[in-house]
Formats: structure tokens, C-alpha cells, sequence
């Protein structure tokens, strides 16, 4: 479930976000002791999911009304774009001014070099922009005044989850041409490297799980149960 608890209802275990990335997003653990919640202040995850909201919720806007997982979504992965895109930017950086140590070239004289960040550039810039199409797509179908249909939500997820995929591979050779300069603690390509992978990691951002529930749509057949779209 949801719950809106006051704050002198809860404690915060300050000490309990101890993690390799996204530190700075503090999401430390919450205790509730012999707390009473009343009805009115908690609704059934399940619910948001389906799109539904609590019967005293006095917002009308239509995308109250919009399944919760494809929006979630989206909001996981548009700051995972935004590390991965800064990812490039330092590579770019790095690579002006990085010499090889064994051959003592430059490394942005390397051909393989170039075509990597050129790749990886173009790949982030088209999945920004599917991210943003999915969000027209989205506000388009909640001002249509209907809900969308479960291939719908399928293919929204599907696309966010292959476009976390695609940008951990481009980011991936990114760090792979870094090579040790990534490897100083406090750098802003180690910071890159531990937040865009805790990011990445997330469970709505995984193909595997929404790609069998869509895969069973485009087939014609019933989401297999437990799905959530």
C-alpha cells in the first residue's frame, strides 16, 4: 500500500542508505510502530497500477487516471538518459586530452575512439527523443478522456525498458575506452560509472519481465498472471 503518515509518526534509520550509487537520492528506510493508518490515508498499490485512484481524491486531471507503472517508468528512466548522455560528455573531455600510455598517441586520433562516442552520441539522442514521444503519446491519450489499452501500456514499457538496455551498452564501451580513468576515487567518470549503473539496475527498467507480457499481446494471448503493465 501507499500511506500519508504524518512525520511525527515515523522514524527515519539515517543510517541505512549505505549504497554504491545514487546516494545523493537518500532513499533511507522508514519505521512505523504501533501507528494506526485510517482507511482514508492509504490506497492499494495494485490500484495505481490499474490506473485507479482513492474515491476522495479531489484531483480530476485525466492523468490521475493513468495506470501508474508506464509513468513510474518513464520518471526512472529519463535521469538514467541524463547520466548516460553526461557519460559521453566526459568521455568527449577525456579523450581530447588522454594519451596512451603504451603507444603514447592521442586517443582522439583513434578511429575506434571516434566511432564509439559518435555511436553512443547518436544512440542517446534517439532515445531521448522516443522517451519524449512516449511522453506526447501519454498526455495525448489522457486528453482523449480513456484509458489505454493494455498493448498500450505494454509497448510504452517496452521501449523504456529497451532503451535503459541500449543506453547501458553504449555506456558500457564509454567505459570500457576510459579505461583507467575511470578508476580514481572522486572523479566525476567514477561517479558517472556507480550512479548510472544503480540507475540502470532498476526493476521497471528491465526488458525481461514486461518483454513476456507483450510479447504475449502481439501474439494475441492473455498477459501472463501477475503482469503489470
Amino acid at each position: 500500500c501507499v500511506l500519508l503518515v504524518p512525520a511525527h509518526d515515523f522514524q527515519i534509520d539515517h543510517s541505512s542508505w549505505n549504497v554504491l550509487g545514487m546516494r545523493g537520492t537518500g532513499s533511507k528506510d522508514v519505521y512505523l510502530n504501533n501507528v494506526f493508518v485510517p482507511e482514508h490515508r492509504w490506497l492499494s498499490w495494485n490500484e495505481l497500477q490499474t490506473g485507479k485512484k482513492h474515491p476522495t481524491c479531489p484531483n480530476a486531471e485525466p492523468l490521475y487516471e493513468f495506470p501508474l507503472n508506464s509513468v513510474f517508468a518513464m520518471s526512472v528512466l529519463a535521469p538514467t538518459l541524463g547520466v548516460a548522455s553526461a557519460v559521453v560528455e566526459e568521455f568527449i573531455e577525456l579523450v581530447k586530452t588522454r594519451v596512451n600510455g603504451a603507444t603514447q598517441l592521442r586517443q582522439r586520433d583513434d578511429k575506434v575512439s571516434q566511432i564509439e562516442v559518435a555511436t553512443a552520441d547518436a544512440t542517446l539522442s534517439m532515445l531521448r527523443q522516443t522517451l519524449l514521444d512516449d511522453s506526447e503519446l501519454v498526455i495525448s491519450i489522457t486528453h482523449s478522456g480513456r484509458l489505454p489499452t493494455p498493448q498500450e501500456r505494454a509497448a510504452i514499457r517496452m521501449r523504456i525498458a529497451v532503451s535503459a538496455r541500449l543506453a547501458v551498452t553504449a555506456c558500457q564501451r564509454m567505459f570500457s575506452a576510459m579505461g583507467g580513468s575511470v578508476l580514481p576515487s572522486g572523479s566525476r567518470a567514477e561517479r558517472l560509472l556507480r550512479d548510472f549503473y544503480a540507475m540502470s539496475s532498476h526493476l521497471l527498467l528491465q526488458p525481461e519481465s514486461i518483454g513476456e507480457a507483450y510479447g504475449h499481446l502481439l501474439l494475441g494471448m492473455d498477459p501472463p498472471a501477475g503482469s503489470r503493465l
